[in-house]
């Protein structure tokens, strides 16, 4: 029988095995949680000032941020990146919270003038990453007024981009200073170019509608991606960034951000709702699943294959709920455990 149950839940946001880094540490970025040095000596530390959550950086509809948050400046001559725990050759992604706090060193709103990037991609990783084949550059650029700032995507180098090839439109989107944006990149590597994609606060829970998606440039494409990059030039201005997720999937970095108050359960998506030890999920492919109790607090999440069993054995006797991201599709079932 189906019925709907009211969820004390404000989102449902599975990252899975997504590497993710909140940032809970002070002090240096460089030399912990995987962080290297590829260029400059001034480093990019942890900002422990409050911000819009405690010392982290918010975004409406996310779960609950923690630690703190890093923090570029032109002060700040460092280059860092982060190695992926396996090295991509499909697809990479990486997604963050994004604030810019001034724009004024950001490069002129003009086609003529080469936007500043402060992120990629690179297929190499470590203290020596080198200057060339870094892709899916994340772009910045003035907006038309003080204040606003556009957000784009560089592929590969070479070429003569217009406006569209960087920022998806003639008439770029306007993004506001002072806001905290989410921010969604992936590179595609099973084309003869390589795409590269970008999501600004994307409201959907299976990947569609990116802002910009550009195979652009007369650069070969990568083979591979070993690590994510953060960098800082003259003309990249002043920014934050906390919760980074860096994956092989949308599903891992992004999950379904679904607010959900009003849920209608769905019974045969799991093997069965009396539940001793384990139960099933019974979708095709992979699936992402959380539980919650009947109070609403999350007490497990994990990813599984098709008919792959999830173990219960830890939790106390009593009514549970599942949430299940299969197919791009949100799913819930109550299950007793007995």
């Amino acid at each position: 029988m189906r019925k709907n149950y009211i969820l004390m839940l404000s989102l449902f946001c599975i990252s899975a095995s997504a590497q993710y880094d909140g940032f809970l540490r002070t002090g240096a970025l460089v030399g912990a949680d995987g962080w290297e040095n590829h260029s400059g000596t001034t480093p990019i530390v942890m900002l422990t000032t409050a911000s819009d959550s405690g010392n982290s950086l918010n975004y409406s509809g996310a779960t609950a941020p923690t630690g703190n948050r890093i923090g570029m400046s032109t002060a700040i001559s460092e280059d860092a990146n982060k190695k992926f725990t396996t090295t991509q050759t499909s697809t990479a992604y990486v997604s963050f919270f994004l604030k810019i706090t001034d724009e004024a060193t950001f490069s002129a709103n003009t086609l003529s003038t080469p936007p500043g990037y402060i992120a990629h991609f690179s297929p190499n990783s470590g203290t020596s990453i080198g200057t060339t084949n870094f892709v899916s550059r994340l772009s910045m650029r003035k907006g038309s007024a003080a204040g606003k700032f556009n957000m784009g995507i560089l592929n590969t180098t070479g070429g003569s981009a217009t406006i569209t090839d960087i920022y998806g439109s003639a008439t770029p989107a306007e993004y506001n200073v002072n806001t905290t944006y989410f921010v969604v990149i992936k590179y595609d590597m099973t084309g003869a170019t390589g795409v590269s994609s970008l999501w600004v606060n994307p409201t959907i829970s299976s990947e569609a509608n990116p802002i910009v998606s550009s195979s652009f440039g007369t650069s070969s494409k990568s083979s591979q991606v070993d690590s994510f990059a953060i960098r800082n030039s003259t003309t990249t201005g002043v920014w934050e960034m906390d919760e980074l997720r860096m994956g092989a999937s949308w599903a891992e970095v992004v999950g379904a951000t679904l607010k959900v108050t009003d849920v209608k359960s769905d019974s045969k998506i799991i093997s069965n709702t009396l539940v001793k030890d384990q139960f099933r999920i019974l979708a095709k492919g992979n699936s992402f699943v959380e539980i919650y109790n009947g109070a609403g607090g999350l007490v497990k999440k994990l990813a599984v294959g098709n008919n792959e069993p999830v173990f219960v054995n830890e939790l106390p006797k009593g009514v549970y709920f599942v949430k299940v991201l299969a197919n791009g599709k949100a799913f819930s079932a109550k299950i007793i455990k007995e």
